[in-house]
């Protein structure tokens, strides 16, 4: 499980960078815990334009990611959102590169069948879209995530 520390992170920081781009018509709210069992099936979630995402999010500290730190459980929660219609996330986030890929289940099902339980950041900026890539970038003096980006190539025809 994500440290409370990440997930807050970055839920706050779509709250704030979607809000100010799309105004009210996104949510972003916390998954909060759960009492009984212990297991949260995700971290946060988003409502955009009548659209679910769900987002698991999971830091590494050097530039490897071990596939079997994701719980079966948060895989199978994430899947049951893409089942419905919605969008089940793995939200990765390579500290030392400031970098974060945004992954579908079946995205990461398929990187992890083709190299293995460890994959490279390289590994997912080579493969996935450069939408599902957001980085850490200074704006107007400030430093954010471009997680613009990523919704802007969700639902454009809306």
């Amino acid at each position: 499980m994500a440290k409370r520390g990440l997930e807050a992170k970055f839920s706050a920081q779509f709250r704030t960078e979607l809000k100010e781009f799309y105004g009210d018509r996104i949510f972003v709210q916390l998954f909060p815990d759960m009492m009984r069992t212990g297991k949260k099936p995700f971290d946060f979630f988003v409502i955009y334009r009548k659209e679910f995402f769900g987002f698991e999010c999971k830091a590494v500290k050097g530039k490897t990611f071990n596939v079997k730190r994701i719980a079966p459980h948060q895989t199978e929660s994430l899947q049951r959102i893409e089942d419905a219609g919605g969008y089940g996330r793995f939200l990765i986030y390579f500290k030392e590169e400031k970098t974060a890929v945004i992954v579908s289940t079946e995205d990461m099902d398929y990187l992890a069948e083709m190299f293995g339980d460890s994959l490279k950041l390289d590994m997912f900026v080579e493969k996935l879209s450069q939408n599902k890539i957001i980085r850490r970038v200074k704006f107007g003096g400030k430093t954010s995530w471009n997680v613009i980006r990523y919704f802007g190539e969700i639902n454009k025809d809306d």
